[in-house]
């Protein structure tokens, strides 16, 4: 065996110690190494106030309906959609709030089943895997939680509360704790200073070695050879760096208080302990795939903090001439847009760890409901809002409307902005390709 093959032996097995110090970072040549991708879904149930659920324009000119002004401090990275059909939805058994939770990431209708869901239209669980777990079977392998389901105020058990699916018949509960949620995310990390300063030591010392290592080699090595040498050096800094942010950004939060998630007057309280948990779930890198279910579709949630008692579902089957209803409506729009919101600025007052940006940067977060319009139950002419970018992959700053798109092909689009190039998604009859209006 050549002495230059002893050294590249040797260099192979430097490079798998330096892993073994930061086990989330891949070394990869001498260029920055990309940051992760993330998705984040988020449902509101019983569909939108058409009025105050506009959009018009596009960037200097991109200006948002009353209901959604709480986006504003985000518009250069705001994506907002009208005109998706989710016409799978109108397939196969069921009523109208059950098909439209199922469909929404499953492209898919409901399977037969006996879950009543308004007269005799009773259906089953959803018919295929969703978007975010066909995300999460790629990504997933890279995070202690391939995705994390996480509820506000969601009671039920049936296909009304459920948007997640590994496949056909397999939906993944959503956790409506914040109690709950923190014990199985942060218990196993959660440390003494001490502990967590001897585990950053500990690391660091492997990268001293290493970097000793590599040092030694180079004046043993071929020409040919050093600027492999100096690549893996500057990997070496780029992994200390990110060490170095990480520490930073990645620290457990404080274990909720006890309290009763499923009351209504703890309802915004609830939701805000969850999405904090999910932005600090990401920062460490614990998982890069979520969903956000609010109350579940036919939602009857109480909002007693806006100043009236009736519930949404109620008030979301009163017609538009109903002055009184469609103002109250426009008020639960705005609380939920004030809700999207913190998650949005959360996202992006939190630093990349180990990259440029924020990491609403690189996620990409979406908000809907499983109808457009509650009083008709119509699940044509979406209302979508879209986030983040994955990157630059997404075009922000403006209103797109759509004429006839099926629902599927943004859920395509959304993939291939992962890098995974499927050439359908779901029920193949309803997907036509992906949305080149929306990516760069």
């Amino acid at each position: 065996m050549t002495k230059s093959k002893i050294h590249r032996r040797q260099l192979l097995r430097t490079l798998g110690a330096a892993a073994l110090a930061a086990p989330f970072i891949r070394v990869a040549g001498a260029k920055a190494i990309d940051p992760p991708k993330r998705f984040i879904f988020m449902l509101t149930g019983n569909g939108f106030q058409q009025n105050g659920w506009t959009a018009s324009g596009a960037g200097a000119t991109f200006t948002l309906g009353s209901s959604l002004r709480a986006l504003d401090p985000f518009k250069s990275k705001l994506l907002i959609m009208r005109g998706l059909d989710n016409d799978v939805s109108y397939d196969g058994p069921g009523a109208g709030h059950q098909k439209g939770v199922g469909a929404w990431l499953t492209g898919r209708p409901l399977n037969e089943g006996d879950f009543g869901g308004g007269g005799d239209a009773l259906s089953g669980w959803a018919s295929g895997i969703s978007v975010d777990q066909r995300i999460a079977n790629v990504i997933g392998g890279e995070t202690r939680l391939p995705s994390l389901e996480l509820g506000v105020g969601v009671s039920g058990s049936n296909n009304r509360h459920r948007l997640a699916y590994t496949g056909s018949d397999a939906p993944l509960p959503p956790d409506s704790s914040p109690q709950r949620v923190y014990e199985r995310v942060f218990a196993p990390i959660v440390g003494d200073a001490g502990t967590l300063a001897r585990l950053r030591r500990r690391r660091q010392s492997v990268l001293d070695w290493v970097r000793g290592d590599l040092g030694r080699l180079n004046g043993q090595l071929g020409v040919e050879d050093r600027p492999s040498l100096e690549a893996h050096l500057e990997n070496i800094r780029e992994i200390e760096r990110q060490l170095d942010t990480a520490a930073s950004s990645c620290a457990a939060p404080g274990a909720p208080a006890t309290f009763d998630p499923m009351r209504d007057e703890n309802y915004e309280r609830a939701g805000t302990l969850q999405i904090d948990l999910l932005v600090a779930a990401m920062a460490c890198d614990i998982t890069r795939v979520s969903t956000l279910l609010w109350s579940g579709g036919t939602s009857g949630q109480r909002f007693p903090s806006l100043g009236f008692t009736e519930s949404h579902h109620t008030l979301s089957h009163d017609g538009d001439s109903n002055t009184a209803s469609q103002g109250k409506l426009r008020q639960i729009d705005r609380f939920y847009a004030a809700r999207f919101a913190h998650l949005l600025q959360r996202l992006d007052e939190t630093p990349e760890p180990g990259g440029a940006g924020t990491m609403l940067d690189n996620t990409v977060v979406m908000w809907g409901s499983e109808l457009s319009k509650g009083n008709t139950h119509s699940r044509r002419d979406m209302p979508v809002a879209l986030a983040g970018g994955l990157g630059g992959y997404f075009r922000g700053n403006r209103f797109v409307r759509f004429t006839g798109q099926p629902h599927n092909n943004l859920l395509l689009t959304i993939l291939h902005g992962f890098g995974i190039m499927d050439a359908s998604f779901g029920a193949r009859a309803h997907c036509t390709g992906t949305l080149s209006e929306i990516v760069r």
